[in-house]
């Protein structure tokens, strides 16, 4: 399944793909755009965990 996600600014991409960047980078291996939100949800949950 193929789902498109609008992003509100240029901003906002450049900043999802340094941290596309950076997730490959420390793993050595492809990142998808769609491992990357998987990431930042993951965080989020953790994050949301703590308050």
């Amino acid at each position: 399944m193929v789902k498109t996600i609008r992003l509100a600014n240029d901003d906002l991409h450049t900043e999802l793909l340094k941290i596309q960047g950076r997730i490959q980078a420390e793993s050595g291996e492809f990142t998808s755009m769609d491992d990357v939100i998987q990431k930042l949800v993951k965080c989020y949950k953790k994050f949301q965990k703590r308050i």
